[in-house]
């Protein structure tokens, strides 16, 4: 059985873009060295933005930014 390769990726709402936590992408067996990036997922690191102090990452569809927690 061929070793399976994986790549850590970020999901999201696909509703409400808030960041739901990490997941795996998967070595495209048909095209070497490709990921297949799951639907609501992203490669950005939401964890990039440092202190998320009392925010929330929200993908915006190009980049993650950081919105205040309804309480």
């Amino acid at each position: 059985m061929p070793k399976i390769y994986t790549k850590t990726c970020f999901s999201y709402n696909p509703a409400s873009g808030e960041f739901q936590g990490e997941t795996i992408a998967y070595l495209d067996p048909s095209t070497p060295g490709q990921y297949n990036l799951p639907a609501s997922a992203t490669w950005a690191d939401p964890y990039e933005l440092g202190d998320w102090g009392g925010q929330w990452p929200v993908w915006q569809g190009d980049r993650w930014a950081l919105v205040l927690v309804a309480q």
